[in-house]
């Protein structure tokens, strides 16, 4: 399975599962320390030792890492864009896309984890997409995208990691995108 297409160049300790992948964030110089930015809002789940970052109701979460050594900004999922639902069933407003402030996460800089979850075979279902002249799959927002790409960036669901003080993975965000 693919890592999507738009983390190309930052992943690291890539592993693959049966219906998903799991990849470490790098920067450009192999950086492993970010502080995390999001918009979004928390919310509590009485199953869960701490609160996951959602949504808020004006609009879908985003996340990025900004490294410590490089200072370069990693965008690390904007559910606005990536995830099947975005990409074929959901649109948003400009408002919407536009308006998201970003937060730093109160947390010392961290490693990261990403698990992508794909559970459509897309290429089962390619008869179901529309293409265009060229060959690339046309999403709901009119962008068009290379075949390859839709799948990488398609996921199903998605889960955020930061490893804490103690070396423990800490979970902050998990979203359904289809």
């Amino acid at each position: 399975m693919p890592v999507p297409f738009y983390l190309n160049g930052f992943t690291a300790e890539y592993k693959e599962k049966s219906d998903f992948i799991s990849v470490n964030i790098a920067d450009s110089q192999n950086g492993r320390l970010f502080e995390i930015w999001y918009y979004g809002e928390f919310l509590e789940i009485k199953e869960l030792k701490y609160p996951l970052i959602v949504g808020t109701e004006f609009s879908v979460s985003k996340f990025i890492a900004k490294s410590v050594k490089t200072g370069e900004e990693i965008l690390l999922f904007d559910r606005a864009f990536h995830g099947y639902d975005a990409m074929f069933c959901e649109s948003f407003t400009k408002e919407q896309i536009e308006n998201r402030p970003l937060k730093k996460l109160d947390i010392p800089p961290s490693k990261i984890k990403i698990e992508f979850f794909y559970g459509i075979d897309f290429d089962d279902e390619k008869d179901d997409y529309d293409f265009d002249e060229n060959g690339r799959c046309i999403l709901l927002n009119g962008k068009t995208m290379p075949w390859e790409e839709v799948k990488a960036n398609g996921m199903d669901s998605i889960a955020l990691y930061y490893k804490s003080e103690k070396g423990k993975w800490i979970n902050f965000a998990e979203e359904e995108l289809a």
